[in-house]
């Protein structure tokens, strides 16, 4: 991934691929030394580059990363940070651990509340190109699509559906938009599965 590097400091550098739309952290070894309240504000620091750059997916370098974040931080983090990213547009976050590595299935699912998908990875071509993909499976498509027209959750989409959507724009004319509307009312089952 060729990359820029948007911020460096003494935990962490904050990378950005603008043709992927990707964005990580590349945590330090002076992790180690670093307090609660220090992980908290690299977060909040982090979760400001996500919302300037519009991410799409976000990676995290975790080989050197020795913090030992307290037993409040993971619920803080999502009630302050994880809204944060979905809101920017990120759909895919990927922990990169060190080859060889066994990765804690906890690793491979996101935390109550988050909206975005979360895996780990041993290999960073394996977990780009899990993040990548984010823009072209049909899920991230429709959920694009979904957003375009204000559906900014699933509830919401449930109500377009069941109300049907009045089209303001050019899409108003659109020989497949009434289509397209009866398609969504019959995948709102499969839609449901998915929540």
């Amino acid at each position: 991934m060729k990359t820029q590097q948007l911020y460096d400091d003494t935990f962490l550098k904050i990378l950005w691929n603008d043709e992927s739309r990707v964005i990580g952290i590349d945590w330090k070894e002076a992790t180690s030394s670093m307090t609660g309240e220090e992980f908290k504000k690299e977060l909040t620091l982090f979760a400001d580059h996500v919302e300037a750059k519009k991410a799409h997916g976000i990676l995290v370098d975790v080989k050197n990363f020795r913090h030992k974040p307290g037993p409040d931080t993971q619920e803080w983090r999502v009630k302050n940070i994880s809204g944060r990213y979905y809101a920017a547009g990120v759909r895919r976050f990927a922990f990169l651990f060190p080859e060889g590595v066994p990765m804690p299935p906890m690793m491979n699912q996101s935390s109550p509340g988050e909206k975005f998908a979360t895996r780990a990875f041993n290999r960073a071509e394996e977990a780009l190109a899990w993040l990548k993909a984010a823009d072209t499976d049909p899920a991230s498509i429709v959920l694009k699509f979904l957003e375009a027209l204000g559906a900014k959750d699933f509830e919401a989409l449930r109500g377009l559906i069941d109300e049907g959507v009045s089209f303001k724009s050019p899409m108003e004319v659109h020989e497949g938009a009434a289509s397209f509307m009866r398609s969504m009312h019959n995948l709102g089952p499969i839609i449901e599965r998915v929540k």
